[in-house]
């Protein structure tokens, strides 16, 4: 029996990369088991099995491309793996900050306006006396200094002169009758003086009484134009008040919508770097593990070529091919399942893949209501990178190994761009850490992640199994004889 030192692997295979792991018990794990028997438990048959020269040759150069491929260091992806945010972003962003307390002032104005108007007491008219304010005096001077006063005067001159002239007609035989004609003369002059002087005094308090009334009367006219200007005023202000708030509030709406469309612009270009990134990482991984794709073509290619084997002394069996198969093994191995934690559409609200039992109602693959008839849980090494989600442009998102099936193709098969039942691809990540998977049988066999079918692989699993452990048999059987 050949040893595994024989073929210089040197290597832990659990320090590989987590895709190497899963390649080497993909691919090589049936060679593997059919030729050294892992896990071997001693029988009472003793058999050792010898490969034909060929078939040992196809092996070994197979064996040592992958030893090539697991001493290849891992290659870190050294691009941009999200989008940035763009300038046009950056300058919503900055907007939207510059737009804080826009309008405020203006605002503040209206309502400092508003609260005038409401609080705006115009002065009250005031019932005023004729004997207030300016006095009659002010009024009649005038025309006591300009009429009253000079004939006053006149009446004086005029008494003087009839005074004269008494003094130059009379002798001294008559000074007796003539100081009494003076007395007689002058006495009259008063009383007229005095008659005349009262009678012009009582027209001047008349003229300035009805000056005074004037002025009164225009002065109660001007505040009374004075207040209904105020509240004119008043009156504009408020009016104005609508056409200022219309005016602000359509200016802080233009710079929201301004602000909208640069953050609209910038949200589309960040897609379209992010689809770019995306399509960037998914060629470097394609490049990255292409040599593993290579070899996986090869492996499957000397599997299936015929071999000679002869069988000598010890037979030695596999405790867990006994007891799970081989092909069952090697089978799980091939095809991982949906991760814990997924969850698939019902006709309610989607439900955990690993809540649902046989018997449960969930959307088949055709997209009709369907019943369960196989649920199956399996463990899986946390180390393996082979588990795929992928992203689509409405936002959901599908879990799954590299190999399961979504819509009739492998997960592993897919790239950025593809459309799966009218949902276009805009994401491929791969990730580990999963150490539970599950998968279900349906009447239609398949169900559906998000509107998305995906095909339940059970039955594919049972009959690559079946196909496995026949040939397995077939080789057995061809040691034995």
């Amino acid at each position: 029996m050949f040893e595994l030192e024989a073929f210089n692997i040197e290597k832990n295979i659990l320090n590989q990369k987590p895709r190497t792991q899963a390649f080497i018990l993909n691919e090589l794990g049936g060679a593997i088991n059919s030729v050294f028997g892992a896990f071997d438990t001693e029988r009472d048959v003793s058999q050792s099995t010898q490969l034909d020269p060929a078939t040992q040759a196809r092996q070994n150069f197979l064996f040592g491309k992958v030893q090539d491929y697991m001493d290849t260091s891992y290659n870190k992806y050294g691009g941009d793996r999200y989008a940035g945010f763009t300038p046009d972003q950056l300058r919503s962003f900055e907007m939207a900050r510059n737009m804080e307390g826009t309008g405020q002032d203006q605002y503040q104005n209206i309502y400092d306006t508003a609260q005038g108007a409401s609080q705006y007491r115009p002065d009250q008219l005031q019932a005023k006396s004729i004997l207030g304010g300016r006095a009659l005096d002010d009024y009649m001077s005038p025309y006591t200094n300009q009429v009253i006063n000079p004939v006053m005067q006149q009446m004086r001159d005029q008494l003087q002169m009839d005074m004269n002239k008494l003094d130059e007609g009379t002798g001294d035989s008559f000074n007796n009758r003539v100081a009494l004609q003076k007395g007689q003369l002058q006495s009259q002059a008063l009383s007229d003086m005095a008659n005349t002087r009262a009678r012009m005094m009582g027209e001047a308090y008349d003229r300035a009484t009805a000056l005074k009334s004037g002025d009164m009367a225009r002065a109660e006219g001007a505040d009374r134009f004075n207040i209904g200007t105020g509240f004119q005023g008043q009156q504009l202000n408020l009016g104005a008040l609508n056409p200022m708030m219309s005016a602000t509030g359509a200016g802080r709406q233009a710079g929201f919508q301004d602000m909208q469309a640069y953050r609209d612009v910038g949200n589309l270009q960040q897609r379209l770097n992010q689809l770019g990134a995306d399509f960037d990482y998914q060629q470097d991984r394609e490049q990255q593990y292409y040599p593993e794709r290579q070899l996986q073509m090869a492996g499957n290619l000397i599997n299936s070529m015929a071999s000679g084997q002869t069988t000598t002394g010890t037979q030695y069996g596999n405790t867990l091919s006994e007891n799970m198969g081989s092909g069952a093994m090697i089978a799980k191995a091939i095809a991982v399942c949906i991760p814990e934690g997924t969850f698939i559409d019902t006709e309610d609200d989607p439900v955990e893949i690993g809540d649902i039992e046989v018997g449960d109602i969930v959307i088949g693959f055709t997209g009709k209501p369907v019943a369960v008839l196989q649920a199956h849980e399996y463990l899986e090494n946390p180390d393996e990178e082979r588990f795929y989600q992928i992203t689509f442009d409405d936002g959901t998102s599908v879990d799954c190994c590299d190999m399961h099936r979504v819509n009739g193709i492998r997960a592993m098969d897919y790239k950025i761009g593809d459309d799966i039942n009218g949902n276009l691809i805009t994401g491929i990540i791969t990730y580990k850490g999963v150490r539970k998977s599950y998968d279900i049988l349906t009447e239609d066999g398949g169900y559906q992640i998000g509107n998305v079918p995906v095909n339940s692989m059970i039955s594919e699993l049972a009959e690559l199994v079946t196909e496995m452990n026949k040939t397995m048999r077939s080789e057995n059987d061809s040691t034995t004889e």
